[in-house]
């Protein structure tokens, strides 16, 4: 690392008889800004650079590739700029390793050591919406690896009994290890605990049973976080929900609800409710939802639909909704189907709970349905 003239320098085997005692030319030369710290991953070979005046650590090829393209790789920001005495400082990289994970270490002048593991993002295992990036307790979640690079297990693994320990992974959720259902190389499905925050952001970790960090992010967090299941998305931009029918069959397009009738909807994202059960156990009964809740069913909510003659029920068509029986992290909601409802195949239900409106909503980029006769 030549510092004072801004440049890394790669030389040839020292120990090779045609490489000079002394007065050897450089092999190669790589423009940095003052870079003082380098390191070469002895598997991989790739050149890492503190790139020290820019606050960075840059990554090169190996060499072989270096010698007909000198482009790095990609540049990791190191926090460039720190709040000191109320003055903000420029951070700058000084020195930098790579673990036997290939997890990069660097040093920088702030007095710190940081440690940067593969990425994650995470979406409502319901809904995959995107417009919603958070989360609330005792909700399905889904992970995923960022941007692709980075794998969670070498195989796929699901248990119902929601073990904290599947596929040799676990999810360390704000310091907790949590229930998980679905473990494969590219997605993990949990449930968040029903005591995590509803507010701020909260620390995740994939972890390897051999202690290997697989993935590292933080999660935002809300109260609600609400989201319908979808069975059916080949209809592109109106799709299925998963819905049973007053005598327990699967809604669909060849088995539609008929106006009156009580349907049960799937979702998730309900919140924290008292008196729920432990994180990855089912409830044995109906569980009832303190937020309060409106069904939006065609062109208007359930509550403003008029009556049609002859109807009663006094416009309170929800009739239930909480937990799931049976079921870990769903929220189940019973709505009985107004008759002022056209029939349809593909009638477009929504949920709004505590202001937050389950996917989808206008902002999606699809809109959950159901068939009424």
């Amino acid at each position: 690392a030549d510092t004072g003239n801004n440049r890394i320098l790669i030389f040839g085997d020292p120990s090779s008889s045609s490489t000079q005692t002394t007065g050897q030319a450089a092999g190669l030369s790589l423009t940095t800004n003052a870079a003082e710290g380098v390191f070469v991953n002895q598997t991989t070979g790739e050149v890492w650079v503190a790139n020290t005046r820019s606050g960075t650590a840059v990554r090169y090829p190996k060499y072989e590739t270096l010698i007909f393209n000198q482009a790095p790789l990609d540049a990791t920001p190191i926090q460039p700029i720190i709040n000191i005495d109320g003055q903000n400082t420029a951070v700058a990289t000084l020195a930098l390793a790579q673990d036997q994970f290939g997890d990069l270490i660097v040093a920088d002048s702030s007095s710190r050591i940081s440690v940067f593991y593969p990425g994650l993002s995470y979406l409502n295992a319901a809904s995959f919406a995107l417009d919603k990036p958070y989360l609330a307790p005792g909700m399905l979640a889904s992970l995923f690896p960022l941007n692709g690079s980075n794998k969670f297990a070498s195989a796929t693994a699901s248990d119902s009994t929601w073990p904290t320990t599947l596929g040799d992974v676990q999810l360390i959720f704000n310091g907790a290890a949590v229930p998980l259902y679905y473990v494969s190389p590219t997605q993990i499905n949990f449930q968040v605990p029903n005591g995590a925050p509803t507010s701020g952001t909260v620390q995740a970790e994939v972890v390897s049973t051999a202690g290997q960090v697989l993935a590292s992010g933080t999660i935002a967090m809300q109260a609600v976080a609400t989201g319908v299941f979808i069975c059916d998305s080949s209809n592109g931009n109106l799709r299925q929900a998963c819905v049973l029918n007053q005598d327990n069959s699967v809604n669909s397009g060849t088995n539609a609800a008929a106006r009156g009738s009580v349907i049960q909807i799937f979702a998730t994202g309900v919140g924290n409710i008292p008196n729920g059960p432990t994180d990855g156990q089912p409830v044995s009964g109906p569980t009832p939802a303190p937020a309060s809740l409106r069904v939006f069913m065609g062109a208007n909510f359930v509550d403003e639909t008029p009556l049609a003659p002859g109807e009663s029920n006094g416009g309170n068509f929800v009739q239930y909704s909480g937990l799931a029986p049976g079921l870990v992290g769903v929220w189940q909601v019973n709505v009985k189907i107004p008759m002022a409802v056209p029939p349809g195949t593909q009638t477009i239900i929504a949920l709004l709970l505590n202001g937050n409106i389950a996917d989808p909503d206008a902002n999606s980029t699809y809109r959950a349905t159901i068939a009424v006769k």
